[in-house]
């Protein structure tokens, strides 16, 4: 079993995760001015899955570990953000900080944890027309591609958590595609 998470700001409300159980589907979303940290390592303390696929950045570039500098290295981006279009993590900072924080801690536990990108399995989906912009319709259209959806997202946070979901389900499925390179990190949709 796996999990989807959307995740953001440490207290605003908006990280969500997502996860198919005994034939029901579950969207947990974290109230505002909770700690959405504690709060993810509850769900899966209590769920216990065997991988996460998240939406937020786990590694950072690759220059970061190296000892000596050249004006060529990229300080801002990896390989995956380029190609999928995605934000700098250095862009997201503390968010990132807490992402890999929490990688660890799983990972600790026994859990895989893989980074993953919304937006990018949108693109690949080609769904783009309703996303972020008709919820109820976003969810019709994708209804046509996996009839199993949960019965109704009551904001894109808990859509996107669904996706990530998703990109973990195609991953177990095989039907993944990964961006940027095992060096420096990667990004599976």
């Amino acid at each position: 079993m796996h999990i989807g998470i959307d995740y953001g700001a440490r207290q605003a409300g908006t990280t969500v995760a997502c996860f198919y159980l005994d034939g029901s589907w579950h969207l947990e979303q974290v109230e505002k001015k909770k700690d959405a940290d504690q709060f993810l390592i509850n769900v899966i303390e209590s769920v216990s899955p065997s991988k996460i696929f998240i939406d937020a950045p786990l590694t950072l570039p690759e220059v970061y570990g190296k000892n000596k500098f050249s004006p060529d290295d990229d300080f801002h981006y990896r390989v995956c953000d380029r190609e999928t279009g995605a934000m700098s993590p250095l862009f997201m900072g503390g968010l990132t900080a807490r992402a890999i924080r929490l990688k660890t801690i799983w990972e600790y536990s026994g859990i895989s944890v893989m980074e993953t990108y919304p937006a990018q399995l949108i693109n690949i989906l080609s769904l783009k027309e309703f996303y972020k912009k008709d919820l109820i319709r976003f969810q019709e259209e994708f209804r046509t591609i996996h009839e199993n959806l949960p019965s109704e997202f009551k904001n894109w946070h808990q859509a996107d958590a669904f996706l990530a979901w998703f990109s973990g389900y195609r991953f177990s499925e095989g039907n993944n595609k990964t961006y940027g390179n095992t060096n420096e990190g990667t990004i599976l949709v």
